[in-house]
């Protein structure tokens, strides 16, 4: 009389059900994400970085970033720290931009931890416009505050063009 089951047939038992707990019964579950409060608390972060900005608090832009943030401004070099940010956002705001308006368009968060914002700013000198783009942060909790992680913008304004070349001969 034969045996009901082989040893193939148990070992392949065997490693089916190690392996369910390796590949999924030991996993961590992610906990819950309320998107609603992770949204207000973005909307209500991206408020203090706009009341931040027309104050022209450079270290109050700062402050709503991780100690670990990196900027990917456009035309320039990314910016990594929040010291070296606020030094970043000092020097912009000096520059002459006096207002920071900005609109979540969509906010996903993926998990407890994580967010990703798209939204729209625009940036104003003097009471005009001078900028208005695109812009993408991901956001990371930090000892239960959302701080921006990495942030990255970019303009919807044509370049500028460049210069024209002087008409006529050189002069010696």
């Amino acid at each position: 009389m034969r045996a009901p089951f082989s040893m193939f047939s148990i070992l392949s038992i065997v490693i089916a059900v190690a392996w369910s707990f390796v590949a999924g019964g030991c996993a961590p579950v992610p906990a819950e994400v309320d998107a609603g409060s992770v949204r207000a608390a973005i909307d209500d972060s991206n408020r203090l970085f706009m009341a931040a900005a027309t104050a022209g608090d450079g270290g109050g832009v700062a402050e709503r970033y991780s100690d670990d943030a990196t900027l990917l401004p456009p035309n320039g070099e990314q910016v990594e720290g929040r010291e070296a940010i606020r030094e970043f956002w000092d020097a912009t705001l000096s520059a002459g931009v006096s207002a920071a308006r900005l609109e979540a368009v969509e906010v996903e968060a993926p998990s407890s931890d994580t967010a990703i914002e798209i939204g729209r700013y625009q940036l104003e000198a003097g009471g005009v416009s001078a900028d208005e783009g695109k812009y993408l942060v991901v956001w990371k909790r930090v000892d239960g505050n959302w701080r921006m992680y990495r942030d990255i913008w970019n303009s919807s304004r044509p370049p500028a063009e460049p210069p024209s070349p002087p008409s006529g001969p050189p002069e010696p």
